[in-house]
């Protein structure tokens, strides 16, 4: 498909133009004709953005004020990336059309009004806000003459490792994502960056005050001497999460006595039921069953979702049903679930799994193999400082 993509656009670039139709009097377009701000504007923004992306809406809504802000500082770029790849399907003739309104001088003008539209934009709409001459734009739009820019555009983010919208290079760096003001901001103005830091660093500060950083009392698996400490962050309905389990297992048997594994809770929001199978394995840990009540519930997280299916997991296990019904509803075993998520947080952990190796992240569900090489480096440094000390 990507073959048959640039294929068509070489020859629609290649013909474009060879109609024989005599042309409306129209601008050149350039690459200035998607560029606006000053040339010595010390941040220089390419964006690959598609017309109807959502995020790509907000983030030319955080442009705009950027803009405003510092009028002076940001040059930007626009780049066509409509996400369906192929001419009059979803976005794609909002795209010709942009480059209709440039010949008319008015690209920015269109831009704009697109994103600015309550609704889902149309051609028409957006035309008229933009004030361009209809008769120009019709005869610009049945030429599919402006198709070659959109498509050149798309390819041209393909070679650049583009995949999604907004997609953006900013001095050069490739940044994926909707980003804020903040994130812009801080990098234009050194006192907007300094009260960003120093923010920074009090939501930090007020976070350390909250979090119990100590792992006595946590479940864990092997000696507390250990050399090497796994601090695994984790969330009993994350598919990957369910995965690395047994990689861990054959982890501590590979390495018994010298790796200790601490469980952290970690669910995250796009799991629902997820903190109350938190909560209730807190609970099994209060009656040292937390390790057979993970097992449980990996073996088949489905099933693990409501009160009900916590209830008889405990029964399964034989714990005090009375004792752990207390727990779950005690609002100090949530609080243990919420203390795990802040030290994640502080931690810099955003999914799951996430493994703190004697600090260092590791991120996924990583192979055994990865995990290893990580534990025998660690391993041979704390050899090394043994032998060291021994002389």
């Amino acid at each position: 498909m990507r073959f048959i993509l640039v294929f068509f656009t070489a020859v629609v670039i290649g013909f474009s133009g060879c109609s024989g139709v005599k042309p409306e009097k129209k601008e050149s377009i350039t690459s200035a004709s998607f560029t606006r701000g000053p040339e010595t504007a010390n941040l220089k923004i390419e964006q690959f953005s598609d017309f109807l992306c959502p995020f790509c809406k907000k983030q030319a809504q955080v442009f705009d004020a950027l803009r405003k802000a510092y009028p002076e500082s940001i040059r930007m770029s626009f780049h066509h990336f409509p996400l369906s790849g192929e001419p009059e399907v979803g976005s794609f003739p909002l795209h010709e059309a942009s480059v209709c309104a440039a010949e008319q001088g008015k690209f920015w003008g269109f831009h704009d009004a697109v994103f600015s539209a309550e609704d889902q934009p149309q051609v028409e709409s957006a035309a008229r806000t933009a004030s361009l001459d209809e008769s120009l734009l019709k005869g610009c739009m049945e030429s599919q003459r402006s198709r070659s820019t959109v498509l050149k555009d798309f390819v041209d983010a393909q070679t650049r490792g583009v995949t999604g919208a907004p997609t953006f290079f900013m001095n050069g760096e490739k940044v994926t994502g909707m980003r804020p003001f903040a994130y812009f901001a801080e990098k234009i103005d050194p006192e907007f960056a300094a009260k960003v830091e120093a923010e920074r660093k009090k939501r930090k500060d007020d976070l350390e005050r909250k979090i119990d950083f100590t792992e006595n009392g946590r479940p864990s698996q092997g000696p507390e001497s250990a050399p090497v400490t796994i601090v695994e962050f984790s969330d009993f309905h994350c598919f990957f999460c369910q995965k690395l389990n047994p990689v861990m297992e054959q982890i501590m048997e590979t390495y018994s006595g010298k790796v200790r594994r601490v469980w952290r809770h970690f669910p995250l929001p796009i799991h629902p039921q997820a903190p109350y199978a938190h909560v209730a394995s807190e609970c099994a840990h209060k009656q040292d069953k937390f390790w057979e009540f993970h097992k449980l519930v990996f073996s088949d997280p489905s099933k693990a979702r409501s009160k009900e299916d916590f209830n008889r997991i405990a029964g399964e296990l034989g714990l005090d049903l009375a004792s752990f019904a207390s727990c779950y509803e005690n609002d100090a075993t949530k609080k243990k679930i919420e203390n795990d998520v802040w030290l994640g947080f502080f931690k810099q952990v955003g999914s799951t799994p996430t493994l703190l190796i004697n600090g260092e992240l590791l991120v996924g569900a990583k192979p055994t193999e990865k995990i290893q090489e990580v534990i025998d480096r660690l391993l041979s440094k704390s050899q090394d400082k043994e032998s060291a000390a021994s002389v």
